[in-house]
């Protein structure tokens, strides 16, 4: 995989024009030529591989139905009133395979939902990434997706899995003031190639311990052109925005 260059994701497809995590959305940033999008992955009760952020839906758990049922669900009609540019498509929740029936030249960076406190929300996890690493290699994209997750024991089951794969530790809170190493020694102890931490938490100190160990540094989630621009000169590898299709256009006019 070439991370020559800068990464633009757009969080959960182009959330900010579509609703999030639907095909729809991850159409949307194929047809705007975003080249990567972040989305979250969950497992049905009998074993498919979803896109859905929550661990819940009308307050049943995910892992809880099958996806003949997880379908009948509608998560596109009401749109979110954070993104006012957002325009409703009445849809299903996808599996990973169906986005991947689409994504031909995308790239992927797969959220691996794990709640550190409730396990049962999900498969075991060792299950889990078997699950996502057999669709990805099903489908051939080894080379365009890398994998990342808060729970660093669900990116060791893919580590375990797939010795090769390239892993991202996602991170918001939880180490206090004193994050910077705690969190450096996890990424190394997995072998992580990025970081991607909550944007606030960004500085030029946190970016040069990262990257002086050959880890790069891609923040979430980046919606102001000011933070962008900010980062950017900063030297951050990347960005995950809801609006990525501001900061593509702004990068074509640089």
């Amino acid at each position: 995989m070439d991370f020559s260059g800068f990464i633009l994701e757009g969080h959960r497809g182009v959330q900010s024009l579509r609703p999030e995590n639907t095909l729809a959305s991850f159409q949307k940033a194929i047809d705007l030529g975003i080249k990567w999008v972040e989305l979250d992955l969950l497992a049905t009760k009998d074993g498919h591989v979803v896109i859905h952020h929550d661990f819940d839906i009308d307050g049943q758990l995910v892992y809880s139905l099958t996806l003949e049922k997880l379908r009948r669900f509608d998560v596109g009609s009401k749109t979110n009133p954070h993104f006012p540019e957002q325009q409703s498509v009445p849809s299903s929740i996808p599996t990973l395979e169906e986005l991947f029936c689409i994504g031909n030249g995308l790239h992927f960076n797969l959220e691996i939902k794990s709640h550190l406190n409730h396990p049962e929300y999900t498969p075991p996890l060792d299950f889990f990434a078997k699950k996502i690493v057999d669709v990805v290699r099903q489908y051939g994209v080894e080379n365009r997706v890398y994998y990342s997750s808060f729970n660093a024991a669900a990116l060791l089951a893919i580590r375990t899995i797939e010795p090769t794969a390239i892993i991202a530790v996602v991170y918001a809170k939880g180490f206090g003031d004193e994050w910077l190493m705690p969190l450096t020694k996890i990424c190394m102890d997995l072998k992580a190639q990025i970081v991607s931490p909550l944007h606030t938490l960004v500085n030029a100190s946190a970016i040069e311990v990262f990257q002086r160990r050959g880890i790069k540094v891609i923040p979430w989630t980046v919606n102001d052109l000011t933070r962008y621009e900010e980062l950017v000169k900063l030297g951050v590898d990347g960005i995950i925005s809801d609006y990525p299709q501001r900061f593509y256009q702004y990068k074509k006019r640089e």
